[in-house]
């Protein structure tokens, strides 16, 4: 069990989360993560370079199957679990970014959290946009990864989070722009998180 409090610090392109239980986190351990972050990107450039033979158009990183399929392939992640959440509110725009990122990070995120947030929703809408006009959109469901690197207790570890919704099921609540602000009305949302953790990489 961890002790004490856990600082949280998410980048603004909302795909690395780091939690630490100290404010300062070790020079070691900072050069762990920047490894990784090498990592990350190199991942991220490997599935927009890949070719979807069936398509003929490189693989989605906002797509959980392709995703899945990469992370494990590289043989240093293994998948540790999917859980489904439930998430109903009648905030729109900065409060509903809020309150989803407390759903999913487990904490209350701040002003810059919550930006971070509502960024990586505006570009799912963007991408979504794409896909249509391409008439890419055949695929069921869409998301977003989070990496997140964990320092608590002194203990380091890094995992990833994949989280998606099925896009013809919340179709009409996607294309509505929740995340901006308007109009507070109830939204429904079923959201599927997929875990992966990281091997032997920092080792």
């Amino acid at each position: 069990m961890q002790s004490g409090y856990v600082y949280h610090q998410l980048n603004e392109t909302g795909n690395m989360l780091i939690r630490s239980t100290e404010p300062h986190i070790p020079r070691p351990v900072q050069f762990q993560f920047s490894k990784f972050t090498v990592l990350c990107a190199a991942i991220t450039r490997a599935l927009h370079s890949t070719t979807n033979p069936v398509s003929g158009v490189p693989y989605s990183i906002f797509d959980p199957k392709h995703f899945e399929t990469l992370l494990l392939r590289s043989g240093l992640f293994a998948k540790t679990g999917m859980k489904t959440i439930f998430f109903s509110t009648h905030k729109t725009g900065h409060d509903f970014c809020s309150e989803l990122g407390e759903r999913l990070f487990g904490f209350s995120p701040g002003y810059k959290v919550t930006c971070s947030i509502s960024s990586v929703l505006n570009g799912l809408n963007l991408q979504i946009e794409k896909m249509k006009k391409d008439g890419n959109i055949e695929r069921t469901r869409i998301g977003h990864c989070v990496f997140i690197l964990n320092y608590l207790d002194q203990k380091t570890s890094i995992e990833a989070r994949f989280t998606s919704v099925d896009y013809h099921s919340h179709q009409k609540q996607i294309e509505k722009g929740v995340c901006q602000s308007g109009k507070n009305e109830e939204s429904f949302w079923i959201i599927r998180v997929d875990k992966y953790r990281l091997g032997s990489y920092l080792k």
